[in-house]
């Protein structure tokens, strides 16, 4: 396939090989109380700029809701307690909070570090001392997630509008890729935001419908070529490709590149690779992870992809 001469290709901004500075930190939404404020609450936001921070970021549509792993080294003991001060899934009381983590040019303000991830921690442990890491299991859009709802729409409808209704009940836009075709009868879902997301993939079978990037997302999995407008990802060694890629074929590939916020499940990966050239070719990403330590191991966004099955 000729990218060059294709309308429907659109190449995307990527790292290259020379690696610049590692930034990562995390930013707490902070709630205070102080005489000095006549005892009423304050919201604050705090950086946890300068200490070690690590993450494991997964966008998995399997998971319907992106979560993450972030783990902060040596908080002082206030910073502790706020995060564990709250029972687990009860809404009103849980911590939300942003994490930072990318590569920036040396001497650049660390506010231009990109924003890998935000959501409200659900569980909270620490290891002991005396490096004492706090680690925190994050969920993006946690009340969307666990909200009961019940809903019902009555009669027969395309079932564009019942995913447009759907998107718009839990705060979302709705990126349709792919339009699935007919009507439904009677949709109904009942119970939190997973079951509701559950439900929809079952109003439409042969397509992926799960939450990416603030909004709702929805392909047909078995489409073998880009559409318009959507994003092709040249995989390669001199725009971040590390090691070589591990070949499942016929299936798709597993690769790890240097670290890109930017790739989402969804998108496409057009893999060029000098050491698996059999490999070589147009791949659907499926499952995109985003992992690395401030002190530790590069940043690196692993992927799993699909070759799709042509006709």
């Amino acid at each position: 396939m000729d990218y060059k001469a294709t309308p429907n290709f659109r190449p995307a901004v990527q790292n290259t090989r020379k690696l610049p500075v590692r930034s990562a930190w995390v930013r707490v939404e902070y709630e205070s109380r102080g005489e000095d404020r006549g005892g009423a609450d304050v919201s604050e936001e705090v950086d946890f700029y300068g200490l070690n921070t690590r993450f494991n970021v997964e966008i998995n549509p399997g998971n319907f809701y992106p979560r993450a792993q972030i783990d902060v080294c040596n908080l002082s003991r206030q910073y502790r307690d706020y995060l564990t001060n709250y029972r687990r899934f009860q809404t009103p009381e849980l911590r939300f909070i942003r994490l930072y983590a990318g590569y920036i040019q040396d001497g650049e303000s660390r506010d231009n570090t990109p924003e890998l991830f935000s959501g409200s921690v659900v569980f909270t442990s620490f290891t002991n001392p005396p490096d004492i890491w706090t680690c925190m299991e994050v969920l993006h859009r946690h009340q969307s997630a666990m909200s009961e709802q019940e809903w019902l729409v009555k009669g027969t409808v395309p079932r564009k509008n019942i995913l447009e209704q759907a998107a718009a009940r839990m705060g979302l836009k709705l990126d349709l890729q792919d339009t699935p075709p007919n009507n439904a009868s009677n949709f109904q879902s009942s119970g939190d935001g997973k079951r509701l997301l559950r439900d929809l993939q079952l109003l439409c079978p042969g397509y992926a419908v799960f939450i990416r990037n603030g909004a709702l997302t929805v392909y047909e999995k078995k489409r073998d070529q880009p559409g318009p407008g959507e994003t092709v990802w040249v995989v390669r060694e001199d725009t971040g490709l590390v090691g070589i890629p591990s070949a499942i074929l016929p299936k798709g590939v597993d690769c790890d590149l240097i670290l890109n916020p930017a790739i989402l499940p969804g998108d496409w990966m057009k893999l060029e690779s000098v050491h698996q050239p059999l490999a070589s070719g147009l791949y659907r990403i499926l499952r995109v992870r985003h992992h690395g330590e401030l002190r530790g191991n590069d940043f690196f966004t692993s992927l799993e992809t699909t070759r799709p099955v042509k006709g």
